[in-house]
């Protein structure tokens, strides 16, 4: 897979996996050639060869041999960031409890569809650091009592503008509220992560190619060029592994949070928190009932009212290319959703899913096996609306505003896979026939 850091996506018994890796070529010290295996290598080791390779990189000129080197400064740095966490870890003392911690947090999050990096919620190393923050402050606590404070501590961050508890060694204790969440102490080090650097980043994501906009719009468009969610990697250097969450997709983490804490209360204010009621339960299928219900949630396609389907359609002759093709479309679909769905003023957000399975019958009969790859987009509104005009809004056609935004961004080369992009839309209320084998 090609990404800033090169990784090899395997499955093996239905487990998924991802290995990065780094060749390298030239090592300066003896010192370091005969410290090798890598994970014998200390933090200042790991320091001196990004360094060297930082240095190297001033030498080139290509775009690709720059990306190269960039790619494996960013994957040391990933595989050093993994040990210093194993040593915060270590340092409590707690290392089957942070398993239990980390695997309880990660399924949640994954059955609460807010774990994919790509589509803008959380990934590992985010998850990794937020849980290993908790660990520390409560290192002597209970699994539950742990839980609590997981979900407690990220709601307040939420609430006082994107802030958040930064752990102090010297004083566990106190409350330092900043808008980042840190391991360890910032630095000024050539290629650190920066809040100048990641706001020119986020501004040239969302505000660069924005003329003509209307103020509305452009304010919009500003919600999701701030600072919205810095969780930095442990080590050099430091990088926000969460950069991908925009405004949107942060109202969701923060939702979802609520839920799990139950401090959220549905339509009829009945609060129902699962947490406390497995804590305070003492019957055994009872709390197995509640622990359940809390950590699974429900359906994807039961959270929404509205939905968007986007089908990437292939060519038999032609499926390589037409794999590559979807996968691109994958990647562009976090930005696009911002740029062309949530422009209709009704839509407060919508919600990628790629891990639901169904589809329509009627879907299945027209493009039977030519279906590549489908994705789920779940739509909040602002209002409780019947119908959204979803193909004559004041915008336009909007399902055709976003197949044209992507056709347009597309390389050249995929364009020629024979790929397309259909879309659709659904109302369960009106389409309850449609949604009643699922």
């Amino acid at each position: 897979m090609h990404t800033r850091i090169k990784i090899i996506k395997f499955n093996k018994n239905g487990i998924n996996f991802d290995i990065s890796f780094i060749i390298i070529d030239e090592i300066q010290s003896e010192t370091l050639k005969n410290t090798f295996p890598l994970n014998r290598l200390n933090n200042q080791e790991f320091e001196e060869i990004i360094e060297h390779k930082r240095q190297k990189s001033k030498k080139l000129y290509k775009p690709e041999d720059l990306s190269g080197i960039e790619s494996e400064i960013y994957s040391l740095a990933s595989f050093n960031s993994n040990n210093i966490m194993l040593k915060f870890i270590e340092m409590t003392g707690n290392v089957n409890k942070f398993e239990i911690f980390a695997r309880t947090i990660k399924k949640w999050a994954k059955n609460h569809f807010i774990y994919d990096g790509q589509f803008g919620f959380l990934n590992g190393a985010t998850l990794n650091v937020l849980v290993i923050k908790v660990l520390l402050l409560y290192f002597d606590s209970s699994l539950l009592y742990l839980l609590q404070n997981f979900f407690q501590t990220y709601m307040e961050w939420f609430d006082n503008l994107f802030t958040l508890i930064k752990y102090r060694l010297l004083n566990i204790n106190s409350r330092d509220w900043q808008n980042i969440v840190s391991l360890d102490e910032l630095t000024n080090k050539p290629l650190s992560w920066s809040s100048e650097e990641e706001l020119n980043k986020r501004k040239g994501l969302y505000l660069g190619k924005k003329f003509g906009v209307s103020e509305k719009e452009m304010k919009r468009l500003e919600n999701h060029a701030n600072l919205i969610m810095v969780v930095l990697t442990p080590g050099y250097p430091k990088q926000n592994c969460s950069f991908n969450v925009n405004y949107s997709t942060r109202q969701i983490i923060k939702k979802e949070l609520e839920i799990a804490y139950s401090f959220r209360s549905s339509q009829n204010n009945l609060g129902n928190n699962m947490l406390i009621n497995a804590k305070n339960t003492y019957e055994e299928m009872s709390l197995i009932n509640n622990w359940m219900n809390w950590l699974n949630g429900v359906n994807f396609l039961d959270k929404y009212k509205h939905y968007l389907l986007i089908l990437c359609i292939s060519t038999h002759y032609n499926l390589k290319e037409n794999v590559n093709y979807c996968r691109y479309v994958e990647s562009r679909i976090r930005l696009e959703l911002v740029f062309s769905i949530e422009d209709d003023n009704l839509i407060k957000y919508a919600h990628a899913f790629s891990k639901e399975n169904w589809l329509p019958n009627k879907i299945k009969q027209k493009f039977g096996g030519h279906i590549t790859q489908h994705w789920w987009i779940g739509i909040e509104t602002y209002e409780q609306i019947i119908q959204i005009e979803i193909y004559n809004s004041i915008e336009g056609n909007i399902l055709k505003n976003f197949v044209d935004r992507i056709q347009t961004n597309t390389p050249i080369a995929l364009r020629k896979s024979g790929g397309w992009l259909e879309m659709f839309y659904y109302n369960k209320e009106n389409d309850k026939n449609i949604f009643k084998n699922y």
